[in-house]
């Protein structure tokens, strides 16, 4: 017996608000308040375009790891598993026995 499944039930995600999932929210948050905290600091100080800015720079990471997504993957994730791939020990596979003397065998044998 054989049950089919939609491919995009996998792939559903829950929105609240324009289309953004409540952690995607949680993490824009922060983000923007940041921004504009730093944007009014530096606005009152005369440093209006600088403000803008700086607002945009310290907002960018927030963004890059809440909406964006990559091969399925939000940013936070791509970066971990870049963190892992770099950093932890890779692990191979030892066999017994020598693959030159199996490769030479095998082309004596033909």
């Amino acid at each position: 017996m054989e049950i089919r499944m939609n491919c995009d039930i996998f792939a559903y995600r829950e929105e609240i608000f324009f289309g953004l999932s409540l952690k995607q929210i949680l993490i824009l948050l922060p983000g923007a308040m940041l921004s504009a905290l730093i944007y009014m600091l530096l606005s009152g100080a005369g440093l209006s375009g600088t403000g803008g800015w700086a607002a945009i720079m310290i907002s960018a990471p927030f963004v890059y790891f809440s909406v964006f997504r990559y091969q399925g993957m939000t940013g936070m994730e791509t970066v971990m598993t870049l963190i892992r791939y770099i950093y932890l020990p890779k692990t191979y596979v030892l066999r017994k026995g020598s693959f030159s003397k199996e490769m030479r065998e095998g082309t004596d044998a033909e």
